[in-house]
């Protein structure tokens, strides 16, 4: 929006939408349209009446319409999304990351229907929390809370437990919201024990098509028909991915051992986790690189990262800076540093915490 004498910024618009002040919003302009329509999701949801069950439903169809009417003045591309850019379903279901079925502020329900999530707090750091809750923020400001908006996400300014004992909001601990293999995360452990309790079958390449490569020194994970496999406590193995015809976006590892040929069903939300384990075996671990930067901290990645850690770099407010090989790379901030260091050191990798740049 372009600045008069008599109309508001965009930004001015969005401080008395969220009712937090203008430095608790995100500067760029794409960011606080997602969170204006963040906001207005929520809101369209608080405006319904609960049914018989306590639930406040809305359509999908109902609920763009709602937040289209509200927003159309201020974000026209809401009332023209395109084949390339539809900001109301990435910020609803499915932008990369952060988005909020994703992040938990939403729960997708059967037939298009979606509900507000139950209301709760989960720790960062002291004095700091990630809030996850369908509720709109003018509601949650009117208790005291004060409030970051990371675009999608909102950052509470008071610890977990003094919000719990002030207000009675739950505190969920970090490994339960994202959704770990209990308090050891996916660590090297973890997933050899998994690996220990599949039911083997013998070894068929009538099932799989290419073969994990290993770590080449690029990000990514590279599946080609050459054999490649790792010294491992389990024997010699490798990872390969199912024949579309069979099982398509599934895998097999393959365990070569005291003279078994074997393999191992893998499911897909594994798949980099394993990916990662035979990478250490094979002593070429990847590496992260967390360290304090002018605008905040900076995330390094040697690979693109699971599922749950992509879910806290955007719960925490990180902003995708783009590839710089062989490195993907976030801005994040800076009270999230320790958090993050945590959540990647639950992956079989190399965690580094690199000097200010």
């Amino acid at each position: 929006m372009n600045r008069t004498d008599d109309l508001p910024t965009l930004s001015e618009v969005a401080s008395e939408f969220f009712r937090v002040p203008l430095a608790n919003l995100p500067t760029g302009k794409r960011d606080l349209e997602q969170a204006l329509v963040a906001e207005a999701i929520r809101l369209a949801l608080a405006d319904r009446e609960p049914d018989d069950r306590g639930w406040r439903t809305r359509h999908i169809l109902s609920l763009r319409s709602w937040v289209t009417r509200k927003l159309r003045a201020l974000i026209p591309i809401l009332d023209a999304p395109s084949d390339n850019e539809d900001t109301f379903v990435e910020v609803l279901r499915e932008g990369v990351g952060g988005n909020l079925v994703f992040l938990g502020d939403v729960t997708e329900l059967a037939g298009g229907y979606y509900a507000p999530s139950p209301t709760r707090v989960v720790p960062i750091a002291a004095g700091t929390c990630l809030l996850v809750s369908g509720l709109p923020s003018a509601v949650l400001a009117k208790h005291g809370l004060q409030l970051n908006v990371k675009g999608i996400s909102r950052i509470a300014q008071e610890g977990a437990e003094s919000i719990n004992s002030r207000l009675g909001l739950q505190v969920q601990e970090r490994d339960s919201y994202l959704g770990t293999m209990g308090r050891e995360g996916f660590s090297e452990e973890s997933i050899l024990a998994f690996i220990q309790r599949q039911r083997r079958r013998r070894w068929t390449e009538a099932d799989v098509s290419d073969c994990y490569q290993g770590n080449r020194g690029a990000y990514g994970f590279e599946f080609s028909e050459h054999y490649a496999s790792v010294s491992s406590p389990v024997g010699y193995a490798s990872l390969w991915e199912a024949a579309t015809n069979v099982r398509p976006g599934e895998y097999w590892l393959r365990i070569k051992n005291h003279g078994k040929d074997e393999m191992i069903w893998i499911p897909n939300q594994l798949k980099k986790h394993v990916c990662l384990l035979l990478d250490k075996w094979g002593n070429k671990p990847r590496r992260v690189v967390i360290s304090e930067a002018d605008t905040g901290a900076l995330l390094k990645a040697q690979f693109p990262p699971p599922g749950s850690q992509i879910r806290w770099i955007h719960a925490v407010g990180g902003q995708w800076l783009g590839s710089e090989s062989p490195w993907i790379r976030w801005n994040v901030p800076r009270h999230s540093l320790d958090s993050l260091v945590h959540v990647f050191g639950m992956l079989p990798v190399t965690v580094e915490t690199g000097e200010r740049r």
